[in-house]
């Protein structure tokens, strides 16, 4: 099999074990197939063609001792494998389990097994799903920690966006609100990011202000009566009220603040477990979302008082103190 997968010293069912149980009688033909579409659909759009083709051939390269691959590559290696491995798995779940033969689709059974319950193939593959993605978490993570270890990476789509954004991953929304460092929530939430800024935010800063960040960001040009740390702490000022003001308009009209959902942790009597996790009703996802919108008001008056005491230069003033004046020993008057 051409991809990550490709192994001369092993088959592909003995590298698939070292990340799934899986049976030395699995069919490498029926396997294939599903990792290639979950390389090429889950992972080449986050770390770009360049990175994606550079560890396919690199695979190749270490199989004819043609490349000496550093620890950081053969990690992420590592991680690629078990989150294509798991996300193949979850994906084509349906498609792994049939024969697609001239008479049709069939459905697998042995002598020795039988298939496993309705209840069984769910939590199967939310596990596929959940380990798949856990595992492309920290490729990401870990490539975005040492960007010069892999050629392309800064080029490809997830260090652009890291590097230029507002808000750079989800690890910046865990110091606010914990969603387990998930890429999921973070592409969820990150077309709020753009329109909380153009509503909440840019009114605060000012036009002036305003474009003078963006240009930062996208160029990193220092504008006129700031200096580089300013603007890296204007930054830091501005993720909270737009990660908080995300998560309370998610919240309040989806409730989905994980991939499956709002859940809390109930204690209930009548059942074996101490506890169960339950999925939030509106009164659950009405406090939440009203919790998270007071923090963003909060951060948004500590945003707008932090650049009238540090940028106060760029900050065109308040537009509600327009008609503030002292009007002491003066005739005028408004009518």
């Amino acid at each position: 099999m051409e991809g990550i997968f490709h192994s001369e010293e092993f088959n592909l069912i003995e590298l698939l074990q070292e990340l799934i149980p899986v049976s030395q009688a699995l069919s490498e033909e029926q396997v294939a197939s599903p990792l290639l579409s979950a390389y090429d659909m889950f992972l080449r759009p986050l770390i770009g063609d360049e990175v994606a083709d550079h560890f396919r051939d690199l695979t190749k390269m270490m199989e004819e001792d043609d490349y000496d691959a550093s620890d950081e590559e053969l990690h992420a290696l590592d991680l690629m494998r078990r989150a294509t491995a798991n996300l193949a798995f979850w994906y084509s779940f349906t498609e792994l389990n049939t024969h697609i033969t001239d008479q049709g689709f069939q459905r697998q059974e042995g002598d020795t097994f039988k298939p496993v319950f309705r209840y069984q193939e769910l939590e199967l593959k939310q596990q596929f799903k959940n380990k798949g993605f856990n595992a492309l978490d920290m490729l990401l993570r870990y490539m975005q920690d040492k960007p010069d270890s892999f050629t392309g990476f800064k080029d490809s789509a997830a260090w652009t966006d890291f590097a230029h954004a507002i808000v750079r991953g989800p690890k910046e929304i865990d110091d606010f609100f914990y969603i387990h460092g998930s890429y999921l929530v973070y592409l969820k939430l990150r077309p709020a990011f753009k329109r909380i800024m153009e509503l909440h935010v840019e009114p605060v800063l000012g036009c002036k202000l305003s474009e003078a960040l963006y240009a930062w960001l996208q160029s990193g040009t220092v504008p006129t009566g700031a200096t580089e740390n300013l603007m890296k702490r204007l930054r830091e000022k501005v993720v909270p009220v737009v990660v908080c003001r995300a998560l309370s308009e998610h919240v309040r009209n989806v409730g989905d603040i994980t991939d499956r959902g709002l859940y809390y942790t109930n204690i209930q009597t009548n059942t074996q477990e101490n506890q169960a996790t339950l999925q939030a009703g509106d009164s659950e996802r009405a406090r939440q979302a009203s919790s998270l919108h007071s923090m963003a008001i909060t951060y948004q008056h500590k945003l707008r008082n932090w650049v009238e005491d540090y940028l106060p230069a760029m900050f065109a003033g308040r537009p509600e103190d327009a008609f503030e004046r002292d009007n002491d020993h003066k005739h005028t008057f408004w009518a």
